[in-house]
């Protein structure tokens, strides 16, 4: 009896070790990040949200976006591209259909408030706004790349409604 009470020690430690990856799993992501299971022992958070880190725009592409004046064609913004646009102006209320880029800049900059005596819309909470405003309407690809290419060219005609380096923790610091 004592040898299979042995043998059973190693299966009922395994089972524990999986439900409490389980639990520490329902756990975190009942929280505003999202975390990953990587391997038996490792949970990899990944932020939800914008994170201009993530756009893979290159430094070129991003300043010629800056400084060449607006055409109006929604391809134009970097990020975008023929998914996006049908998503964009896929809506039965025309009102919403977002069919220029003038229209895209127009919602990003509604959605600078409503401002109150107790809040007003910073940086990051409205860049914030305007990723979870493209993830609503089905924008899957390129967020985070989209909503900088529309941030750094309205900054560039309201200077201080976007700045990059609100979006730099500590740890960039660091390294």
């Amino acid at each position: 009896k004592a040898s299979s009470s042995l043998l059973l020690l190693p299966l009922l430690l395994c089972f524990i070790r999986f439900i409490l990856i389980v639990a520490i799993v329902h756990y975190l992501t009942q929280h505003r990040n999202t975390y990953v299971y990587t391997d038996f022992y490792t949970f990899k958070m990944v932020d939800e949200g914008y994170d201009p880190r993530r756009s893979k725009v290159s430094d070129d592409r991003m300043e010629e976006w800056r400084t060449t004046p607006i055409s109006g064609d929604l391809s134009e913004v970097p990020g975008i591209g023929p998914a996006a646009i049908k998503k964009l102006s896929d809506f039965d209320d025309d009102d919403q259909k977002i069919t220029n880029t003038y229209q895209l800049i127009g919602k990003f900059l509604m959605l600078k408030g409503p401002d109150s005596d107790e809040h007003e819309v910073e940086s990051i909470e409205h860049t914030q706004k305007f990723w979870e405003y493209l993830k609503n309407r089905g924008i899957a690809s390129h967020r985070s790349a989209i909503v900088k290419a529309i941030a750094e060219k309205c900054a560039l005609f309201f200077p201080g409604i976007y700045d990059n380096a609100d979006f730099e923790d500590d740890s960039d610091d660091e390294e």
